[in-house]
């Protein structure tokens, strides 16, 4: 097939009415990169005075903490590094929708590994029938199924149960409300049913799967999935039965591993292949370019760039109708956990937070803040670092 091309996705930050749980530049030579512990890279002394008279009026009026927030170029240098109240990098935390990023990385690691194709069905994988077994797995990475929401079926959401009896009620019990590529509906159960897909082909368990594929070569040694069901303060790894599109515990120091080797084009810090450049492609294509029924306008404070659209797992943010070349990748968590990764001027930043929110309002406001604090970081970072003219999508 040929995918989709790119499009403006505006979409309705949701938390009035719902939860949105919200270039390539490669280096010659990886054992060549500069420790993080050098000094900054060039003009960085610049980005940290602008960026903290930003957050220093933005304190003035209430900002949330505390909160870190880290910018790294492809140098893996440090641009801007600083803790905001007592927040500690290595504390594991529930990362909410940012786990999405996570999981399209686990399943195009087993495309790579010749287990499934994009173009793969659950038809011929999970055996369902009907107009369901038509829906091909890239479809399900962008969250353009057109499969309704899973939150009627228990088995989706029990530690007890599994991917594959999730999967088994969604084919036999879900609404099909749309074509496949035909409709956006941002939600836990495309990803549910990817996941059981890959499951099932490899033979392996997600934690399996995850912990092979993805943590250990990235280096990600305190992340992992946990059960939807789990309501520990600090939840278990899932074994059987992993919320993959928003049940996820990492740290700060983990996810920037994680946006680092997407920088670099699927190669970790230690220098493993995690990703082909195929699959890095791939992900970050405007899938849902195709879809007729697309989500409504953001609310202006929170859309710094002309909209959003979306990839393969995350968000595509568009600067201009040229997007997603002239983009940038996240992959917003409603905690407070904002990662995002920009080939155009070849960095990574992560705004990490670990928040309470008691009620909508709070919750609204404070996600009004993390949005002010990333587009304030993207504006310093972009008016000092130069345009490498790399990207994606075209």
């Amino acid at each position: 097939m040929t995918y989709p091309k790119c499009f403006r996705l505006l979409c309705l930050f949701p938390w009035f009415t719902c939860s949105l749980l919200l270039g390539f530049a490669y280096p010659a030579d990886h054992s060549t990169l500069r420790s993080l512990k050098n000094s900054p890279p060039p003009k960085a002394e610049i980005i940290w005075k602008k960026l903290n008279a930003k957050i220093k009026i933005r304190k003035k009026i209430g900002l949330l903490e505390p909160f870190s927030l880290r910018l790294y170029d492809v140098n893996k240098q440090i641009i801007y590094l600083q803790n905001f109240g007592e927040f500690d990098e290595s504390k594991q935390v529930s990362i909410a929708s940012a786990a999405k990023w996570l999981t399209a990385s686990i399943v195009l690691a087993g495309i790579d590994l010749g287990y499934l194709s994009l173009e793969s069905t659950t038809g011929d994988v999970l055996n369902w029938t009907g107009a369901k077994s038509e829906i091909p797995l890239w479809t399900l990475l962008s969250l353009t199924s057109g499969l309704g929401g899973m939150n009627d079926f228990n088995e989706c959401y029990d530690p007890e149960a599994s991917l594959q009896s999730c999967a088994a009620r969604v084919g036999r019990d879900g609404k099909q409300e749309g074509a496949p590529a035909n409709s956006f509906a941002y939600g836990a159960v495309h990803l549910q049913i990817a996941a059981a897909m890959m499951e099932k082909a490899s033979g392996m368990s997600w934690h399996q799967m995850s912990r092979q594929w993805l943590f250990e070569p990235t280096g990600m040694t305190s992340s992992y999935f946990f059960a939807y069901g789990d309501d520990l303060d600090l939840p278990l790894p899932a074994l059987s039965n992993p919320g993959v599109a928003g049940a996820a515990i990492s740290t700060t120091a983990d996810y920037i591993k994680f946006l680092l080797m997407l920088l670099h084009g699927g190669v970790s810090e230690s220098g493993q292949r995690v990703l082909s450049t195929t699959s890095i492609n791939l992900m970050e294509q405007n899938y849902a370019a195709r879809a007729a029924q697309k989500p409504p306008f953001v609310p202006p404070f929170l859309n710094p760039y002309n909209g959003f659209s979306y990839g393969l797992g995350h968000w595509i943010q568009c600067r201009t109708k040229v997007c997603p070349l002239n983009s940038i990748q996240s992959s917003v968590g409603s905690g407070g956990w904002y990662p995002w990764l920009d080939r155009k001027h070849g960095y990574v930043g992560l705004l990490s937070t670990e928040q309470t929110m008691e009620n909508e309002l709070m919750r609204f406001n404070a996600t009004k803040q993390i949005f002010a604090i990333q587009r304030d970081a993207a504006a310093a970072v972009e008016s000092i670092l130069p345009d490498l003219k790399l990207g994606f999508g075209q």
